[in-house]
């Protein structure tokens, strides 16, 4: 009996911290840095800090010594189904930084450009490939593809059923589909009847399953 009385009242103790931090984040609206990115000649680095309300993006200068901000409030990313994303354009001018389901576009002196892309509203785990040409994103069970900056969303696997089960809901971070560095290929964790599945798709739609069926992981 104690130590059912014990076990509740450290169970409730923890929600009572957890729910009182929370409040205590807003009101302060604390920030903690999310992501960065270096700059293609190493010299500056691009950092957003998050908090409950939303999130900044800066720049440090290696070279100056300075540290300015580029873009302020950038909208809450979604927990468990985004992740904060920079990106430095050709050039090391030009940063595409995610905001929400797409991506905006800002210099290294905090002028903003046109938002680059735009997923569908129901798209999931969104990610640019490293050419910075497509987007790929999780859509009705499938990869999709999208062209930037403003191109049609096509579908690319088919009956993947990825992200349509609650099981896998947990797990969503761990199934974010990773592009090949020729920004030609995409692997990604495909649901099985007894587990899951590491696939390779090409943007043609070509498969590759890279793990045995005797192999599958539960």
């Amino acid at each position: 009996m104690g130590c059912g009385i014990l076990i509740v009242y450290l169970k409730y103790t923890t929600l009572s911290r957890l729910f009182l931090m929370t409040l205590l984040d807003l009101h302060l609206n604390v920030k903690m840095p999310s992501g960065m990115s270096w700059s293609p000649d190493s010299m500056s680095l691009a950092y957003q800090i998050s908090g409950s309300t939303g999130s900044d993006l800066r720049l440090y200068s290696l070279e100056a010594y300075t540290d300015c901000l580029l873009l302020a409030n950038i909208p809450p990313f979604r927990l468990y189904r985004e992740l904060p994303e920079i990106r430095w354009l050709p050039g090391g001018r030009q940063l595409l930084v995610k905001i929400g389901r797409g991506y905006q576009c800002v210099d290294d002196k905090g002028a903003q450009g046109v938002e680059s892309v735009d997923v569908p509203e129901d798209a999931e785990l969104a990610q640019l490939s490293p050419d910075l040409q497509t987007v790929c994103f999780l859509r009705e069970g499938d990869l999709w593809l999208q062209s930037v900056p403003k191109g049609e969303p096509r579908r690319l696997t088919s009956g993947e059923g990825l992200l349509t089960a609650d099981w896998q809901l947990f797990g969503r971070l761990r199934q974010w589909p990773q592009w090949s560095p020729d920004s030609i290929r995409i692997a990604y964790t495909s649901p099985m009847d007894q587990g899951t599945m590491v696939r390779i798709v090409d943007l043609n739609g070509v498969m590759t399953d890279i793990t045995p069926p005797e192999d599958m992981w539960a």
